[in-house]
Order: structure tokens, then sequence, then C-alpha cells
């Protein structure tokens, strides 16, 4: 596949086509058509343009999205390693990331505790106690969200598309 047929594919698969694509990268919808159609003269696809539709693709992680760039590289011998995806997202377990919650806030009392011994904290004892309750934060955050998506998946599909 050429640059340009793996262009056309993207615009194709776009959700909403090709006008969402033009809109998406600013063009008139009707211009976009002739220049990746490559049959008039007049319209002729720029390096930019065809960046840009590339790169929302990707971004917005569109159907066939590194069309462009895999066509690019296979042009110059290479290829694209893809992104690794994972296809079903693992069952969060509230329990064991609120016990690994009480973990980190274990380790970061710790921390605080073991800098405080000679009551002042060293630049390492401040970095380590920065990294604990980093850790916690984040261990936090996990459960929260955890907790809105078991939420969100209780409730009837009405409610869910409502919110």
């Amino acid at each position: 596949m050429n640059t340009a047929d793996a262009l056309k594919l993207i615009a194709k698969s776009a959700p909403g086509g090709l006008e969402v694509v033009a809109i998406r990268i600013g063009k008139n919808p009707e211009t976009l058509r002739k220049e990746l159609s490559g049959t008039d003269p007049k319209f002729k696809m720029g390096e930019n343009t065809a960046q840009l539709i590339s790169d929302t693709a990707i971004e917005e992680g569109w159907p066939n999205c590194y069309a462009y760039v895999t066509a690019v590289a296979a042009n110059s011998g290479g290829f694209i390693a893809l992104p690794v995806r994972e296809m079903t997202a693992p069952k969060q377990d509230l329990r064991a990331d609120m016990a690994s919650m009480l973990k980190e806030c274990s380790d970061a009392v710790v921390a605080l505790t073991t800098a405080l011994s000679d009551d002042t904290v060293s630049d390492n004892e401040l970095r380590t106690i920065q990294r604990e309750v980093g850790e916690l934060l984040a261990k936090s955050q996990d459960v929260l969200r955890g907790a809105r998506e078991n939420n969100a998946a209780s409730k009837p599909a009405h409610l869910r598309a409502a919110a």
C-alpha cells in the first residue's frame, strides 16, 4: 500500500468518514476529497496535511490509524512496531486495592517516622517520604477509580447512558 492509499483508507474508515476527518484537520470536505483522489492536478495533498491526518487518526485511535506511517516506513524498507493493546481490561479487585493502599499508607508512616527519629528530615529521607506518599496517592486513586467504575456498572443501562 502506498501513502496515498493509506490516507484514503484512514479517511474512509474514520468514524464519520471523510467529513469528520476534514473538520478535524480544518479543511473543506470537498477539498480534502479532491486531494485524496489525486485526479485533479489543481488539488494536491501536502505533506503537512498528510501528517495531520495521520496524527489525528493515531491520537483518536481510529481504525487503520497506523496505515500512513506504516506505508512511509515500508517505502524506506522499515516497519512500524505497533503498540500492544490489552484486549480486555483486567477485573479490578477493590478489596485487594484497598489492602495495597493500607500497605502504602503504612510504608509512608514508617518512612516519616524513621526520618523524624532525629527530628530532622535529610534530602534522602525527603525523597523516600515523597516516593512513599506518591505510591499511596497512586493506590488511593486506583481505589477511587475502581469504586466509581463499580458504582457505574451497578446502575441500569438507561441511567449509565444519562450520566
